[in-house]
């Protein structure tokens, strides 16, 4: 007769799961509370202690470590002496293993360090031609299928569940070296797809997902339509969540080659994405969109008007999916923003990895600081706000030209900062703007004057910035002899 072991913390589905096996004529053996919750549903199973022979010892520790059951889980059915002896030995060969662990993760301490589940779990898949270990309730319904189908699990399956149960062991063997206070890096992570290729053809490249992580998750992104993402899409597309989600309000942010070219808000979404695509219309050709809030028909005729990579908004219309199949190679995604941002951000290097907190703490605006003799207007405040706001997501040297809701100049990426205020000026003249209530926003401080001389002759009158260079006097004198108000923010937020 086949054999199984039950050994489960979490019980879900586990009823259909055993009368499948009870079906089948498959003897059950259960410890401890598994029997007793089998034994309620009336499925008929034994302790583990009978094969044993010994009852739970030290206060439930030890159930299931026994010479027995480990005998009959890891004897090669391939050699006549291991099936011998275990005849001579009256131990029956164990075929199935399902087991869980303890909540470790939800209760980490001492108690929840599982020691004879994982030991199950090891030794089942370690002998996974023989033996089907099964250590997630998700597991269930393939299991269910292929014995109801053939009376067996395949030798596929079986491989495919012990390549689980190593990671699920692996898992919380990480996680208890970090409760004990280990400060090695370890990320567990799991293979999403396959992808044509990395930042160019000759790369090859993947994207995994981060098991276990509670904040928000791209890899979770639904994709409704369009063509399959590349490397660089992704990229983009994680920018982008980046800028939406910092705002509460109805937001838009188009992003092209991983830097903003345009941000708005707009109690209308529709309005906030003609904001921002005007901030500079040619930069937002093929770029990629993040929606903050549901995309409308409105919304999603405007999109289909011009060429782009991607759209991502945590939700569509179904007028608003019918128009975006209009173009087909779009990609059009589908994430829910309920979860926060992650709080803490990795970046490779050779050999290694860089670990910081993530850039999410929200600005402290009482703790702004006017150090000029100008001060201000309201317009030109609540333009500060905004801008301050979107130069965090651009790449340093970065410098924003924003209104009270929508960027009108951006620069970025140059390797010094007045490069940087000269391209977010240029373009905003370029596209028809004035500088009429706008301020213009740093993410980091000014070495030099320089910057604000510039400034000053393109019109801005308020400038924010987060201070702390040792000639920040120079750039403050600078904004007092050209009659501009000048905000530090005391707060830095520069994306290298």
């Amino acid at each position: 007769m086949s054999c199984a072991i039950i050994s489960v913390s979490d019980k879900t589905g586990l009823v259909e799961l055993a009368k499948t096996l009870q079906a089948k004529n498959i003897r059950i053996l259960a410890s401890g509370g598994t029997q007793k919750f089998l034994e309620t549903n009336n499925i008929k199973c034994e302790s583990t202690n009978t094969l044993t022979g010994f009852t739970d010892m030290v206060g439930g520790r030890v159930k299931t470590l026994n010479h027995k059951i480990f005998a009959g889980i890891l004897a090669d059915r391939s050699i006549p002496e291991h099936v011998s002896q275990l005849k001579e030995l009256d131990i029956p060969l164990i075929d199935f293993v399902i087991c869980n662990l303890y909540p470790f993760e939800e209760k980490p301490g001492i108690e929840t360090i599982d020691i004879g589940g994982v030991t199950l779990m090891r030794a089942s898949a370690k002998n996974y031609k023989s033996v089907t270990c099964i250590t997630n309730p998700s597991q269930y319904p393939k299991a269910i299928e292929e014995l109801n189908k053939s009376g067996s699990i395949s030798e596929s399956t079986r491989l495919e569940f012990a390549k689980e149960a190593f990671k699920v062991t692996s898992r919380l063997d990480s996680k208890v070296a970090e409760f004990m206070g280990d400060d090695s890096l370890r990320t567990n992570c799991e293979k999403v797809m396959q992808l044509r290729y990395g930042e160019n053809p000759h790369q090859s490249a993947a994207l995994y997902r981060t098991v276990g992580q509670n904040s928000l998750d791209l890899t979770s992104a639904r994709q409704l339509q369009g063509k399959e993402l590349s490397f660089n899409n992704i990229q983009d597309i994680n920018a982008v969540l980046l800028a939406i989600k910092s705002f509460t309000t109805p937001c838009i942010c188009i992003v092209k080659h991983a830097n903003p070219c345009g941000i708005a808000t707009d109690k209308n979404i529709t309005e906030a994405y003609k904001k921002a695509h005007s901030t500079d219309p040619t930069s937002s050709y093929g770029g990629i969109v993040g929606v903050n809030s549901e995309v409308t028909e409105e919304l999603a005729k405007e999109l289909t008007a011009t060429f782009l990579e991607a759209v991502i908004a945590p939700s569509y219309t179904d007028k608003a999916k019918e128009i975006l199949t209009s173009k087909k190679n779009l990609r059009v995604l589908e994430l829910p923003l309920d979860k926060p941002l992650s709080k803490t951000a990795y970046l490779c290097v050779e050999g290694g990895f860089l670990v910081q907190d993530s850039d999410v703490i929200p600005d402290t605006e009482e703790k702004w600081e006017v150090v000029t003799k100008a001060k201000p207007t309201p317009d030109e405040m609540e333009a500060a706000k905004f801008a301050f706001k979107a130069v965090r997501f651009m790449k340093s040297n970065s410098i924003c030209v924003a209104r009270k809701d929508m960027t009108i100049g951006l620069g970025a990426g140059q390797p010094n900062r007045v490069g940087s205020v000269k391209i977010a000026i240029e373009n905003a003249k370029h596209f028809g703007f004035d500088m009429k209530n706008a301020t213009m926003a740093s993410d980091g401080f000014f070495p030099f004057n320089d910057s604000i001389t510039v400034a000053a002759e393109a019109g801005i009158k308020c400038i924010v910035q987060p201070g702390g260079s040792i000639r920040d006097q120079e750039s403050i004198d600078e904004c007092n002899k050209l009659g501009i108000s000048m905000i530090v923010t005391h707060c830095r937020h520069f994306r290298h």
